[in-house]
């Protein structure tokens, strides 16, 4: 190293010492580590970004079909223009559907869910719209309970139930506010490890709901 100009000896009883030429290799090399160090940071920073979002699209899935099942009509949610809907079965099986033409608009409904979706007003509490009042599904004879919803992307989303007129409105309320209340929990959690305990704690209240709703129409 000597001899290739790193290092040096400034008197005859001192040890070697790094040259300029010795430093600058050492920080051009700790630079290069550095670097690389970042780059491997940064991707895995990007990694747990699109991790996390994709763990919170399917939350935002089962809180749809959670609605779906719970209520026993169409569960929709919408984030950052993304649509999630579940329970047209459901919608479906009722009487006022027996009729063709209503199966008919109840499936452009569906169809059209991305556009419609987007003329849902922007609120935070649970609001009804009966019939004719709704944005969307007057044609079929339905109605909707819709609520926002704070999401992680400084957003607002949209909580919805579609069901017919004559739905239990008490009951749909109450589920509405519980899945609101589940899904702005989940930002407030920021660690994995918080997150992992979020979700484990949200499926079990959504599988708590489902079973609360059951046993309600069980004794129905």
């Amino acid at each position: 190293l000597e001899k290739l100009g790193y290092i040096y000896q400034p008197h005859t009883s001192a040890g070697r010492v790094p040259t300029d030429k010795g430093y600058r290799y050492f920080v051009n090399l700790m630079v290069t580590e550095t670097n690389l160090l970042a780059r491997k940071s940064e991707r895995n920073i990007q990694h747990k970004v699109l991790e996390q979002h994709m763990r919170y699209e399917k939350l935002i899935d089962l809180a749809a079909k959670t609605l779906a099942e719970a209520t026993g009509n169409v569960g929709i949610v919408g984030v950052s223009g993304l649509i999630y809907s579940h329970g047209l079965a459901n919608l479906l099986s009722k009487p006022e559907f027996q009729d063709h033409e209503n199966v008919i608009k109840a499936a452009e409904i569906m169809d059209r869910m991305h556009e419609l979706v987007s003329e849902i007003p922007r609120v935070v509490n649970p609001i009804v719209f009966i019939g004719r009042e709704s944005p969307f599904s007057a044609a079929a004879g339905c109605s909707l309970v819709v609520t926002g919803f704070e999401t992680p992307y400084n957003t607002l989303g949209r909580l919805a139930v579609l069901g017919p007129t004559r739905m239990n409105y008490e009951k749909v309320i109450s589920v509405v506010g519980e899945i609101k209340e589940m899904l702005e929990s989940w930002q407030n959690n920021n660690s994995q490890i918080e997150y992992d305990n979020t979700k484990a704690g949200n499926n079990r209240k959504m599988s708590h709901i489902r079973l609360k709703k059951q046993k309600e129409k069980n004794n129905a």
